[in-house]
């Protein structure tokens, strides 16, 4: 992801953004940094940090796996150490001063369920669910239970512990949207890896009403559109819904309504809306005519989680993914696309890019098949190549099982691998460039102070005899700082995510009519070509918040819907 301007946001924040998202697209995985070594001075242990609360305090836990039972040191604790030779700073913890802190009472069912044994106790007068945990080494530690809120980002490690508040400059892809009638703006990251679109709704009291990034948040008013209608539970959209759990009807079953809960616990809910979609008509002799068409989507009255922080906020999502609620497939069941969108995301200073509702068509463009059976837009990766020497991972590792393939997901600014393959490629690199400096961590991230033009070429190597070349800047980023260059990647159990980092400055084509996925590297600020059978084609114009304005060059060939990206 690139920078636009001075909006900062901090790499743990999109660590953290990835695992949340990796958690919507598989179950969820969370990585933690180790310290700590085997050697005499640390008495064998490893430890970690984790955050608590609110706001959020850090500890260093040992990670114990011969016992279930987590506990930190309390600030009313007069036995608890207050130093450690280990040179860290400890840290007690204040029941009063987290705002989302609750002492569990004995009466509570989370105390009930507790089946530590002699573990679990309650207070002598009966208030609170209390714990007694006694070790083999005659160890004791008691105290009460207690629910808080755990953040799921860390910061990374090794001897060179870098503040854990310095900000690198990455950003998301988003476009603006017209919705409504009259038509109001609306600032929606486009997501390939969801089909629901949802905007914040002006009845919402915890979605954002600011963002970092200085773009003006927008909230829809379904009573302020003269076209809007509220989706009763009744109605044939709302039953034709294929969302599981997220889809469900009012209490008092007036309103088709809609729950997404996803793994890091972050939440958007609310109720389906229809509305008018509004776009700009070129016909090919250049005559720009207005045009529109009816979506449903979600007006969002709650956002919880990280969906409510202010850090990356925007008015919505929307959706892209392979199924029937999806934008593209919304449109193209109306006649107005065909079911083959294209993307192409601008690296460098000024971000900013293209998305066509539409094949953009480019020379040297190459295809893979998408994976069949996979609910998100997945290809079969068979291989990878480090400075031309292909690495050698077990070829059953990267086959498609029924759960995972290789994702490609505009939504995740990192990409992943498999353990058994990150492993391979990291030593690659660092064999590649060991003799010009050596590896630090930064954020869990494997950066060398060293010119990028030392690091090898990539290859991703693809069924049907395809590759995807990376060049370093390709799957390289630069400290905040700049004085370190870092290998985008990092290691996820039982999938690998292909995110904006390799996937800027290429041409995306995903192409649900003939089940396949297209790519060629490309310069996105130049004009696109569009290939779609039809007579007119639909183009939306926009300019690059906190940049100057510029049009979108395309070459007018019919029909597809046009919308510029802009990268904060």
């Amino acid at each position: 992801m690139v920078p636009l301007n001075s909006s900062v946001v901090s790499v743990d924040h999109h660590r953290a953004r990835d695992r949340a998202r990796h958690a919507r697209l598989f179950n969820g995985v969370v990585n933690f940094s180790v310290y700590g070594s085997a050697d005499s001075f640390y008495y064998g242990i490893y430890f970690t940090k984790v955050k608590l609360g609110t706001p959020p305090k850090e500890f260093n836990l040992q990670i114990d796996t011969g016992s279930e039972l987590t506990w930190v040191s309390s600030k009313s604790c007069p036995s608890c150490p207050r130093s450690s030779r280990f040179g860290i700073e400890l840290s007690h913890y204040d029941v009063a001063a987290s705002s989302t802190s609750k002492v569990i009472p004995c009466s509570d069912k989370s105390c009930t369920a507790i089946t530590l044994g002699d573990a679990t106790r309650c207070s002598i007068d009966g208030q609170y669910c209390g714990y007694v945990m006694k070790y083999m080494d005659e160890s004791t530690t008691s105290g009460f239970y207690v629910a808080d809120t755990f953040h799921f980002e860390s910061v990374s490690s090794s001897s060179n512990t870098l503040n854990a508040s310095a900000g690198i400059l990455f950003g998301i892809y988003f476009t603006k949207v017209k919705l409504g009638t009259p038509p109001k703006e609306f600032n929606l990251q486009i997501d390939t890896g969801s089909e629901l679109t949802w905007v914040s709704s002006k009845s919402c009291p915890s979605c954002p009403r600011s963002s970092r990034f200085g773009i003006e948040l927008s909230h829809y008013d379904v009573a302020a559109s003269s076209t809007s209608k509220v989706i009763p539970c009744s109605d044939k959209s709302c039953t034709a819904i294929t969302l599981g759990d997220a889809t469900r009807c009012s209490i008092d079953g007036q309103y088709c309504g809609y729950v997404m809960k996803y793994m890091d616990e972050s939440t958007t809910s609310g109720f389906y809306v229809a509305d008018t979609f509004h776009f700009e008509s070129v016909s090919s002799s250049s005559n720009t005519l207005n045009a529109s068409a009816g979506i449903l989507f979600g007006d969002s009255t709650y956002r919880s989680g990280m969906l409510a922080e202010t850090e990356t906020a925007v008015d919505g999502i929307f959706g892209f993914g392979k199924q029937k609620l999806s934008v593209l497939s919304q449109l193209y069941y109306k006649g107005i696309t065909p079911r083959v969108f294209s993307h192409c995301l601008k690296g460098g200073g000024t971000g900013g890019g293209v998305f066509v509702l539409g094949e953009v068509s480019a020379p040297g463009m190459v295809y893979t098949p998408l994976v069949p059976w996979q609910p998100h837009y997945s290809v079969h990766l068979e291989s990878i190549a480090v400075n031309g020497r292909p690495l050698p991972v077990d070829p059953q590792t990267f086959i498609p099982s029924t759960d995972y393939a290789t994702v490609l997901d505009t939504r995740t600014t990192f990409s992943y691998f498999v353990p058994e393959a990150y492993n391979l490629f990291i030593s690659a690199v660092n064999n590649a460039v060991s003799k010009f400096g050596t590896p630090r961590i930064y954020y869990g991230f494997q950066c060398y102070a060293i010119s990028s033009r030392l690091f090898p070429p990539v290859s991703l190597n693809f069924a049907g005899g395809v590759s995807l070349g990376l060049k370093p800047e390709e799957y390289l980023f630069l400290s905040n700082d700049g004085s370190m260059w870092c290998v985008g990647f990092q290691k996820v159990p039982g999938q690998t995510i292909l995110g904006d980092l390799v996937l800027k400055d290429k041409i995306f084509v995903y192409d649900l009519v003939q089940q396949r996925i297209g790519w060629v590297k490309y310069d996105c600020s130049s004009s696109v070509n569009i290939s779609v059978p039809s007579d007119d084609f639909f183009y939306q114009k926009q300019s690059s918040s906190g940049s100057s304005s510029r049009g979108l060059l395309v070459h007018l060939l019919p029909v597809a819907i046009v919308t510029v990206f802009f990268s904060v």
